[in-house]
């Protein structure tokens, strides 16, 4: 709820576009049980609102890639140790949040 009063203070009507980041999101939620938690769909559709579309997307693609690379960095790690571990699974906040900051400084 802060994040869309902030985003009241420089409102722009396109930056109601950025809420359709959250769609992917959203749709995955409700396709897959447990695959994606509604914090995230909020946090990005309160971020689109003051990024815009564009710069949410930016972020987006910023924030999973940092994602990927961490779960890659996990992997390599495991498999020398030998380790076959369980499924993993990790909040996407954070991730997303590097990303979205990144974005917004850009």
């Amino acid at each position: 709820m802060a994040l869309v009063m902030i985003s009241l203070l420089d409102f722009n009507l396109s930056n109601l576009l950025g809420i359709l980041a959250a769609m992917p999101f959203f749709i995955a939620a409700m396709i897959w049980t447990g695959s994606i938690g509604g914090g995230d769909i909020k946090l990005t559709a309160a971020t689109g609102l003051i990024l815009g579309l564009n710069r949410t997307l930016v972020g987006l693609m910023m924030g999973l890639t940092v994602m990927c690379l961490f779960h890659l960095i996990i992997m390599m790690i495991e498999f020398a140790k030998q380790e076959k571990n369980k499924t993993t699974s990790y909040p996407m906040a954070p991730f997303l949040a590097i990303g979205f900051l990144t974005a917004y400084f850009l």
